[in-house]
């Protein structure tokens, strides 16, 4: 009965040698298929970005000559002041007065200090941002439309003669989607 103990002892050992070897075969098949799935959809997420960044590009260009089409009226109040230096309230209109839809516009924005020899501040500022990339929920500037602006700048310097800025707009972001 001893003898028949060990041959068993050792088919039951043999039997978990072989399950060991079949389930780490498997997981290294399993890995090998995920590391393939993953090149995959690597290759398709930047064959996307790919795509978008000739789209942003596309509509960048189409934009350029655009942007003599979009009108900016700004004006700009004293928020006050607080940890980050005097704020400013912005608040306008910008017009399209062509037939496109703009999915962005940023303007640069000039302020002016008090002291003519100081020198003036200048901040990029997003209007509205309606294209795919934004986490926004900003609409597209439909041609003929007017759209309300209202924005807030920190930080800037205490000599800024409040009220009195320079804008216009440097970027707009034209569809070139089909219509």
């Amino acid at each position: 009965m001893r003898k028949h103990r060990r041959d068993s002892g050792r088919v039951s050992g043999f039997i978990i040698f072989l399950v060991f070897v079949a389930v780490a075969g498997g997981a290294v098949l399993a890995a090998q298929k995920l590391f393939h799935t993953f090149q995959s959809d690597w290759k398709t997420v930047d064959r996307i970005r790919e795509g978008d960044a000739q789209t942003v590009k596309a509509e960048r260009d189409a934009g350029q000559s655009y942007v003599a089409k979009l009108k900016l009226d700004l004006v700009a109040t004293s928020g006050g002041s607080g940890d980050k230096g005097v704020k400013a309230d912005l608040t306008g209109t910008i017009t399209n007065n062509g037939d496109k839809d703009v999915l962005k516009a940023v303007a640069e924005v000039t302020f002016m200090p008090k002291d003519a020899t100081a020198k003036p501040e200048v901040r990029e500022i997003t209007l509205f941002d309606a294209s795919g990339l934004s986490v926004t929920t900003d609409t597209p500037l439909y041609g003929g439309q007017v759209l309300q602006i209202s924005k807030s700048v920190d930080d800037l310097s205490p000599g800024w003669d409040v009220g009195k800025i320079y804008c216009k707009i440097i970027e707009a972001r034209v569809n070139v989607g089909s219509e």
